[in-house]
């Protein structure tokens, strides 16, 4: 096992704030607009373990499992298995998750800022950010 991939298990929470400051679209959007794009973020807890995937969301958690393709010094690419992840999908979002529920592979980058550990992903056309937290 790589040293990232050491670094990347743990647990992790959306963090919401990073991920709307770096949202470029956000601040051009309707008030009404940014507290519905607003409300999404925030809310998944993503813990990692060397075989599975736990993701919790509004208090129910799904275990899948995942792969590490590759990794370099500040990266990590996985191949993950979302058997479970669509029960935790909100219906409203299904359409944009669709690619979510299929083997994916997801390209993580970990970041370090003040001692406190980052990762980021691309999703379409945002990039959301998660805090380790455990």
């Amino acid at each position: 096992m790589g040293s990232i991939h050491k670094k990347l298990l743990g647990t992790w929470v959306s963090d919401k704030r990073r991920t709307l400051n770096t949202y470029k679209a956000y601040h051009d959007y309707s008030l009404g607009k940014k507290r519905k794009v607003g409300s999404i973020f925030g809310k998944v807890q993503v813990r990692y373990t060397t075989k599975y995937c736990y993701v919790t969301l509004n208090g129910d958690t799904v275990r899948d499992p995942y792969d590490v393709i590759a990794e370099d010094g500040a990266s990590i690419v996985i191949r993950t298995y979302n058997h479970q992840l669509k029960k935790l999908a909100d219906p409203l979002l299904l359409d944009l998750m669709e690619d979510f529920f299929e083997p994916t592979i997801h390209h993580l980058h970990l970041e370090s800022e003040n001692g406190q550990d980052y990762y980021w992903i691309g999703i379409r056309v945002l990039v959301e950010w998660f805090k380790k937290v455990g």
